[in-house]
């Protein structure tokens, strides 16, 4: 490392043991301290209301370096079961390990709050002497080890990682409990039972003993055995899987290749697995058995995407197999484990509602990324994450690129920079490899994630991109299966490039922030120049620096001519003269748009009408349409009219905002057009625009854009729209739907809203029908509309339904939505019946029958209910 490793004082952390030993030792060796063991420097701290340039001259500043190691584990073999009751791992861990530098006669391995039966060292079976204070293990070895001696040692552990105390988490990863058991005791019959593993960053030795740091790597088996009836997946190769005498079955992964400690995985469930292959690399496709049909929607473009990387990068995807898994309840969004990915349920959806929505090729792009950057290469410190990120964030924009072409790229990469900027703005700035973070949890954040993958854009704009992969391949092949800091990119790209390139590092990854640019022009007629002014007003007082880059000026003139200049940055206010050969009607600055910064122009609305007009990119008429956002007139409708046809669907979508429907016919037809575009997200907001406008005499073109074919969503918003437009055509559209039954709950929620204003009751039997299709997150809205239908029924078929749904309340099956949508229900009708009473005693001879019997299905609702937030709302009934 160029920066030094400063602490201001050596602090050695005693930690107190209970001693455990072999049975029967009369006489027992002192165990060593933790001093000679340890050997961990906590840094000092600063209060965060102190910058760097503001400490006194007798303080440093924090500095988290990566882990001083005194061991190197070259292999580790894990022989599990689990206690779903307890919730417990029942753990042998084998592992090969050798001193990494210097002779050591104790060492110490990370876990937490295990239950350790005993260690013993292979193939001797001696006991090896330990302290074990709930985090850490001190082992002390039989004999003193060389740099040349390998120790293997086996650990007969109980795990207990939701036992644990004072669990925590981050925004990006909520927990760090490591291990986690899903329904472990059958509580939520609607929920699967699951064991997985969340390792990043530091929480697998929650389940097994390991040296649990970024910079530590070896290669590894994971027995897994578990009910017969379930699936599994694992790092690396399934050698064998064995039936067992006891409805159990044993599964041995290995995966040999070195990988970090918390790229371990497992996954255990009933999944349904689908198989598929690319080249000679086996694939698997894991989802809860009744999206089977949809998996490879639900992961898609998988053997194109290893394919597009791998020869991107001139590096063939290094690992024995690719395996994505979808779980319950999940800590975060995805997670790398090498060769076995985790996703959150969310990915978990119908083809049809996938649709134009890109997140899940972005997220498995993002995720197989990391099988280069981050597992073959590997940040070694929580500081260099941007190592990992950055380049899994840019990732998704290479593909894209690839895939749908450079605008749907840049549009992206546009989403990507708002999202930077708008956390910069709340949040602050730091740098990209931030050295003095106060929890290693802060470092996931916009920083790591999307300006790592924007200045890598940079980076590749300035060097070309022949120059930018080759750098890139030649940092794979000169640092696989290690751990980097992020002077090894640099290196790589001055080595391909043969420049020194610690000016762009220093300033994008070392130093805070970006620049804040203003820039403006003058034009000197007697001289015929123009004067493209620059400057920059970042908060320099936060430690933000002054930037300097190359960047190209386009100066377009009255008489039709181009003038492209090339000009270098590096002054806080920097003026640079051309020559032109008539008045210039536009200085488009920074033409590829690929520098981030903020950027105030001072240009006219003339000049930003031209700059939309001349765009050559995506992202140069992003930065024209939001200077024109809030112009008007006939000269900016007739450029959002014809904007409607522009090849992105983004610019589509921006123009069709800025448009008011009511405003003219042609205007209104030109919308029109769009309910039958390309893209579902332009399609919906066409239905919208159409309904504010009242346009009933073009109602038909919504509903010749639902088609069989339609995206759910596309569906869904064309029913609304007619509902409000020509409600015939929004009934027989849904009624066709359902003959289909092809539709998801937001669907079923919509045609419940229609339905509820049916004024025959031949629809009436579609809520009752539907309502264990429809989904906690709609169900209570779902049941809303259901109320709303009640109105033209008969008491006694709205007791047929009190009596149905009374079993949806007592059902703890169902979520607590879907009980509390139940009685709310109830709850309705019970008191229309009151109402009513009230209104006219003489007609209420049912009603006093049905009155006490609803209110005793109340009561014992109220009486049966045990969660605590919906007896809270009952009390209110």
């Amino acid at each position: 490392m160029n920066f030094p490793k400063l602490l201001s004082s050596l602090v050695f952390i005693l930690l107190f043991f209970n001693f455990c030993a072999a049975p029967k030792k009369t006489q027992v060796p002192k165990p060593p301290t933790v001093e000679e063991i340890n050997q961990e420097l906590e840094p000092i701290e600063i209060s965060p209301e102190v910058t760097h340039s503001s400490i006194s001259a007798d303080t440093i500043p924090v500095y988290r370096p990566s882990q001083t190691r005194l061991i190197d584990i070259l292999h580790t073999k894990l022989d599990l079961s689990f206690d779903w009751a307890k919730q417990h791992v029942i753990g042998k861990a084998t592992i090969k390990l050798r001193p990494y530098n210097n002779p050591l006669d104790s060492f110490y391995l990370d876990g937490r709050n295990f239950i350790i039966h005993d260690i013993k060292e292979l193939p001797s079976q001696k006991q090896c002497l330990y302290r074990y204070d709930g985090n850490k293990i001190a082992i002390q070895t039989n004999k003193t080890l060389s740099k040349n001696d390998s120790l293997t040692i086996v650990i007969s552990y109980t795990a207990r990682p939701a036992e644990r105390e004072n669990k925590k988490g981050s925004q990006a990863i909520t927990s760090d409990q490591g291990l986690y058991f899903i329904n472990h005791d059958q509580s939520h019959p609607t929920k699967p039972m699951q064991i997985w593993t969340q390792g990043e960053t530091e929480s697998n030795s929650n389940w097994f003993p390991t040296f649990d740091k970024p910079n530590e790597r070896c290669t590894g088996e994971i027995v897994l055995t578990v009910p017969d009836t379930m699936q599994t997946l694992a790092n690396g190769t399934l050698l064998s899987s064995v039936k067992n005498a006891n409805n159990t079955r044993t599964d041995h992964y290995s995966i040999t290749k070195p990988h970090a400690p918390y790229l371990f995985m497992l996954a255990v469930g009933k999944f349904a697995v689908v198989k598929d292959t690319w080249r000679d690399i086996p694939l698997l496709y894991m989802v809860e058995p009744e999206y089977g049909p949809y998996a490879k929607n639900i992961f898609p473009h998988t053997p194109e995407m290893l394919e597009f990387f791998s020869t991107k990068l001139n590096y063939k995807y290094p690992w024995s197999k690719y395996g994505q898994v979808v779980v319950r309840d999940y800590v975060s969004g995805a997670m790398e484990n090498t060769t076995a990915v985790i996703f959150g349920e969310f990915v978990q959806r119908h083809p049809k509602e996938i649709a134009d929505n890109k997140m899940n090729e972005l997220i498995v792009a993002h995720e197989m990324f990391h099988h280069w950057f981050g597992d073959l290469v590997t940040c070694e410190s929580w500081s260099n994450l941007t190592l990992n990120e950055g380049f899994a964030n840019y990732s998704e924009y290479l593909w894209l690129e690839h895939k749908y072409g450079k605008d749907e790229a840049e549009a992206h990469r546009y989403d990507e920079k708002m999202g930077y900027m708008q956390s910069s703005a709340f949040q602050g700035v730091h740098p990209l490899i931030w050295y003095s973070y106060e929890d290693k949890e802060q470092m996931f954040d916009a920083h790591s994630y999307n300006k790592g993958g924007l200045v890598l854009h940079m980076l590749r704009n300035y060097l070309g991109d022949n120059t930018f992969f080759e750098g890139l391949n030649h940092y794979l092949r000169e640092n696989e299966y290690t751990a980097v800091e992020v002077h090894d990119l640099r290196k790589s790209f001055e080595y391909v490039s043969g420049q020194d390139l610690n000016w762009f590092f220093n300033q994008w990854f070392l130093a805070s922030g970006h620049p804040h640019l203003i820039v403006s022009n003058q034009y000197n007629a007697a001289k015929k120049t123009v004067k493209v002014n620059v400057e920059q007003i970042q908060d320099f007082a936060a430690g933000v620096p002054i930037f300097q880059f190359p960047t190209t000026v386009d100066i377009h003139t009255a008489d039709g001519k181009v003038l492209t200049k090339n000009i270098y940055v590096s002054k806080r206010t920097e003026s640079f003269e051309f020559e032109v050969s008539d008045k210039p009607l536009l200085v488009n600055f920074d033409t590829s748009k690929s520098l981030l910064c903020e950027l105030e122009n001072k240009r006219d609305r003339d000049a930003n009408i031209l700059l939309f007009k001349k765009a050559k990119n995506l992202a140069t008429k992003i930065e024209a349409m939001l200077a024109l956002n809030e112009e008007t007139g006939p000269e900016i409708t007739q450029l959002w009219v014809n904007a409607l046809n522009d090849p992105s669907w983004r610019v589509r979508q921006f123009a069709l905002k800025q448009l008011d429907g009511n405003s003219t016919g042609e205007i209104t037809s030109a919308i029109a057009k769009l309910t039958n575009d390309p893209n579902s997200n332009v399609q919906i907001l066409a239905m919208k625009k159409l309904k504010e406008a009242n346009a009933t005499n073009l109602a038909h073109l919504i509903d010749n854009a639902i088609t069989g074919n339609s995206p759910y969503s596309v569906a869904a918003e064309g029913i609304r729209s007619l509902k409000e437009l020509e409600p015939t055509l929004a009934f027989a559209q849904a009624d066709r739907i359902l003959k289909t039954e092809d539709y998801n709950s937001e669907l079923l929620n919509t045609i419940g809203d229609l339905y509820a204003t049916a004024k025959d009751t031949t629809r009436f039997g579609f809520f009752q029908k539907n309502w264990s299709s429809v989904k906690d997150n709609n169900i209570l809205s779902f049941g809303n509309h259901w109320t709303s239908s009640l109105g033209s029924i008969s008491n006694d078929t709205k007791m047929n339904v009190a009596n149905f749904l009374t079993g949806e309340s007592l059902n703890s099956k169902n979520g607590t939505n879907k009980r509390l949508a139940s009685t709310k229900i109830i709850k309705n009708i019970l008191d229309e019946f009151i109402l009513s009473k009230a209104k006219n005693p003489k007609s209420s001879a049912d009603k006093d029958i049905y009155i006490p019997i609803l209110n005793q299905k109340l009561k014992d609702i109220k009486a049966f209910e045990k969660d605590k937030k919906l007896s809270e709302i009952y009390k209110e009934f």
